[in-house]
């Protein structure tokens, strides 16, 4: 029989591990300040325009415990999933579940800080859940039970300190209209396309109140925080990007030049 190596799984696992060595190794792990610098979400530097941030958001852990364990299901779903579902097809789910998640979090929630591909693995969960639907296995009391179970300790989680239930939502709905995209039922393509359609009036919606709620609240503008870290991206990156960062999030906040006056007098 030959075997199915995950390799997207074994990948993505990699990267995760690598960027969270490199904070460690840049001395800014576990800090606020090491997480926006490595990619997380953050909503001043998305409107600033790093829209890769939301998927970057995926790569960048809190800490060891959240890496390990967000690795072990990583690793328990893709090694069941990725060999089903064929590399792309799983590629698409875990990365459309994570940008799915961050995107839930840009239109419900203000300015706040997240890492973690938990809104991925929240998509991965979903169609593993909806795959033994189909397949009648949840008609197995143990399977039942077991899913059950999981599923109550994943909604207890989400009333844990610092945990965004919003992204976990948004990846959980991103993985469902995904699955169902992806990996039509045996009742053809006629509810692939209407769930296409309903994906894509998803996609409008989150895109108008997207824009609605492209700002930032007066009360929720961290100057200190965004001057820290262009300060230290520019030990790595050009001047001419830190200024254009710098004059963006000015606008963004309405305060006029503070953070490019700040970045300026510090390089004098």
């Amino acid at each position: 029989m030959k075997k199915h190596i995950p390799y997207v799984t074994y990948g993505v696992g990699i990267l995760c591990v690598v960027i969270y060595a490199l904070q460690w190794g840049a001395g800014c792990a576990d800090t606020s300040n090491g997480m926006i610098l490595f990619g997380a979400y953050y909503k001043p530097f998305i409107l600033a325009g790093e829209y890769w941030r939301f998927l970057s958001v995926g790569l960048v852990h809190a800490n060891i415990w959240h890496l390990l364990i967000n690795m072990m299901s990583l690793y328990a779903l893709g090694k069941a999933l990725e060999p089903y579902m064929k590399r792309w097809k799983y590629l698409v789910l875990l990365v459309g579940s994570t940008v799915g998640s961050a995107a839930f979090l840009f239109v419900v929630q203000g300015n706040v800080l997240a890492v973690g591909i938990s809104g991925g693995l929240y998509g991965l969960m979903t169609t593993y859940f909806i795959l033994l639907y189909r397949s009648g296995g949840l008609k197995d009391a143990r399977v039942r039970n077991i899913m059950i179970s999981t599923l109550l300790m994943n909604l207890l989680i989400n009333f844990m300190p610092g945990v965004s239930w919003v992204a976990h939502l948004g990846g959980a709905i991103a993985g469902f209209f995904l699955t169902e995209i992806l990996l039509p039922d045996i009742d053809g393509k006629k509810k692939q396309r209407d769930y296409a359609v309903a994906g894509m009036a998803l996609l409008i919606a989150l895109g108008y109140f997207g824009y609605q709620n492209a700002y930032i609240p007066s009360n929720q503008a961290y100057l200190y925080t965004d001057y820290m870290v262009l300060s230290e991206e520019a030990k790595y990156v050009p001047a001419s990007y830190i200024q254009k960062m710098a004059k963006r999030l000015d606008a963004i906040y309405d305060s006029n030049t503070i953070l490019q006056d700040a970045l300026t007098n510090q390089e004098a």
